[in-house]
């Protein structure tokens, strides 16, 4: 599985086959950058919203929302 974010303000999950398989909505602007942790049981997101967001992909909602910053995250 793979992660991407999108204009939509939405993280696409894909699975192998290229297509994507799940969406998680919960930023109010574009996604700018998103990562996985190493055992692949979170993605982080950061947006222009100025926010980031930890999901969790066991249960596909979002768990945290870090709001200190000031400006876009990326």
């Amino acid at each position: 599985m793979f992660v991407a974010g999108t204009y939509d303000k939405e993280l696409n999950l894909f699975g192998f086959d290229g297509k994507p398989s799940i969406k998680l909505k919960g930023h109010k602007d574009l996604v700018k950058c998103c990562d996985t942790d190493e055992e692949g049981q979170f993605v982080v997101s950061g947006s222009r919203d100025s926010t980031l967001k930890v999901w969790s992909l066991s249960s596909l909602k979002c768990l945290y929302t870090l709001k200190e910053h000031s400006k876009i995250v990326t």
